[in-house]
């Protein structure tokens, strides 16, 4: 991972969704990269997700379905 950028996993409960860090050594099903900057926009809420994603400031690897499902509750 380039040093720049930031893994990370947004969990989505209740409709909500909170955005923790991928620590060293997990291997979640579904990690998104961005860097540390658009990381922490999407944590503060002033880049959705969805934009980010849109836009490629911020990228996905793992379950695809769970990437799509995740992305449209990220309303």
């Amino acid at each position: 991972m380039p040093k720049d950028e930031t893994r990370f996993v947004v969990t989505v409960a209740n409709g909500a969704p909170t955005v923790t860090l991928v620590e060293p050594g997990d291997t979640p099903p579904l990690v998104f990269t961005a860097t540390a900057a658009d990381a922490e926009a999407v944590r503060s809420g002033a880049l959705n997700l969805n934009v980010g994603f849109m836009q490629g400031r911020v990228k996905t690897a793992g379950d695809m379905r769970q990437a799509l499902d995740l992305l449209r509750s990220a309303r």
